[in-house]
């Protein structure tokens, strides 16, 4: 069955339920998972995963699987939630895309509120309901992106940063997990 699967993959829900079961981690979090391996997962699973970690952000916005999650009580966590692009191909699709920064509604928001791309596409996330892992090597950016609840976004600007959805993934993480990435 789909269990041996989680197994040779190195995924072993039981694992994380005795960690639970002794009080060493308080809940359990899954990553990269789609609608049919969480269904898997909660058919044999004693203890239900408390969060998901997928790639999220405005140029993919898994829609469909946050509305899975909602329904079961996980909280999604956006990685790679600005959308770099350096993550992908050097294809000639990838050299004609325009950094999310440097989207007009970005700049535009940055601009209305005062603060950076970053900060705007952090604040969208939060309010569209998901949590947030943003990177930064630098100290300065990093404190900059915790700075983020000083303005909130109105439902007009949610919907059109929405737009700019081309269910275009960043991060393809197949290669190294053996799992097919879809929602």
């Amino acid at each position: 069955g789909l269990g041996d699967v989680y197994k040779r993959q190195g995924i072993n829900a039981e694992y994380g339920e005795q960690l639970v079961d002794l009080g060493l981690v308080r809940s359990i979090g899954i990553s990269n998972f789609n609608v049919q391996l969480i269904l898997e997962l909660l058919s044999f699973a004693r203890i239900r995963p408390a969060v998901l970690q997928v790639e999220y952000h405005p140029y993919f916005q898994q829609k469909r699987l946050f509305e899975f999650c909602q329904k079961f009580n996980i909280v999604v966590t956006a990685y790679s939630p600005f959308a770099t692009l350096s993550y992908v191909d050097d294809s000639e699709e990838t050299r004609n895309m325009k950094a999310v920064f440097e989207q007009p509604i970005i700049v535009e928001l940055a601009q209305k509120y005062s603060v950076s791309p970053a900060q705007v596409v952090i604040r969208w996330l939060i309010d569209e309901g998901l949590s947030t892992i943003p990177k930064s090597s630098n100290e300065k950016r990093a404190q900059e992106n915790l700075n983020v609840w000083n303005f909130q976004l109105t439902n007009d600007e949610i919907q059109q940063i929405r737009k700019l959805n081309i269910n275009r993934r960043f991060n393809e993480t197949l290669d190294w997990t053996g799992v097919p990435l879809f929602d």
